[in-house]
């Protein structure tokens, strides 16, 4: 089981404000193909992280709360099991007028959960990808996925 949570949540070493120790550092100016395979890989590994999580406690019906100054999420599920996790924010999503705030620039996010947003407009500077470097974005939920 102790393997599961490691696949799932790392090993718990502190990276740019995450706790993924096997980040990959990719190189400027990447082919569109190579940045569709990146996103196509992100994508892929959050719908496996994610179901593992539904099958194994079921998280797709737990009720959530963020501790931003903490730095955690905590989940309670129907069981009333409850687990707690670092929590990183990449952003946040306007459904009212379509639009995303990044979590690097984010006045409401403190600076120790923005790393893992910092590294995505990293890579979209790396890669010129305005989308990924514009403060605030046109964005659907379905954006998000």
């Amino acid at each position: 089981m102790a393997g599961l949570f490691t696949k799932l949540f790392g090993n718990g070493a502190a990276v740019k404000g995450t706790r993924d120790t096997e980040l990959p550092v990719y190189t400027a100016g990447l082919s569109d193909t190579e940045i569709d395979a990146v996103f196509e890989r992100a994508r892929a590994e959050l719908e496996m992280k994610t179901s593992a999580h539904v099958a194994t406690w079921g998280a797709d019906a737990a009720r959530w709360d963020v501790d931003l100054e903490a730095g955690t999420i905590i989940f309670t599920n129907q069981k009333g099991w409850t687990l707690t996790a670092p929590v990183q924010v990449v952003g946040t999503l306007n459904t009212a007028d379509g639009t995303f705030l990044w979590g690097w620039d984010h006045p409401s996010v403190p600076e120790a959960v923005r790393g893992a947003a910092q590294r995505v407009r990293d890579f979209g500077e790396a890669q010129g990808l305005e989308a990924l470097t514009t403060r605030m974005i046109e964005a659907s939920e379905e954006d998000g996925w």
